[in-house]
């Protein structure tokens, strides 16, 4: 494939869905991607119980420069949320995670698991601002946002990074 631009793809998909699933399997090539921004966001915003996003094993970022809001608003009135991020989602090229997972899960979310999976690398980025800003602010049960392998150390702008959430959801 020699799409470079992937910017609000599955936007607000199953904005009305009780229930919804985005399986994008084993042979959806993004190897020339370089903009995913607001990819998925608003996935699910109205819906009522769950939202299950499995990028697959060939989902592959590694060209990626910017995911601004890649998930902001994704499942923001619903239950609970999945998300596998896969073996190729590597964030090692990206400068720009400017709200990523805004208000993910802001409202009523319970259960949020994210699998990052072992490419999730900050290494690059300039900005953040935001990128966790209310992330599940009421969850009882989910993952910790883990990022203690993180490299911040190109950071120059990461504002309200993670504004209102709760601490025992983080680890840096």
């Amino acid at each position: 494939s020699n799409v470079t631009n992937m910017r609000t793809m599955f936007y607000a998909a199953g904005t009305n869905s009780t229930n919804f699933t985005l399986n994008l399997g084993n042979n959806f090539n993004s190897n020339k991607v370089t903009d995913m921004g607001y990819m998925f966001g608003f996935i699910g915003q109205h819906g009522l119980n769950f939202v299950n996003i499995d990028v697959g094993n060939n989902f592959n970022t590694a060209n990626v420069t910017d995911m601004t809001g890649m998930f902001v608003n994704t499942i923001s009135n619903m239950n609970r949320f999945t998300l596998n991020l896969g073996n190729n989602f590597d964030t090692g090229n990206v400068t720009t995670m400017y709200v990523m997972f805004q208000n993910v899960g802001r409202n009523k979310a319970t259960d949020i698991n994210i699998n990052w999976g072992n490419k999730f690398n900050m290494s690059s980025v300039t900005n953040s601002t935001q990128m966790f800003n209310t992330f599940g602010t009421n969850l009882v049960n989910s993952t910790v946002i883990d990022l203690s392998a993180g490299n911040f150390t190109n950071i120059t702008n990461n504002a309200r990074m993670f504004a209102n959430v709760p601490a025992d959801k983080v680890t840096i």
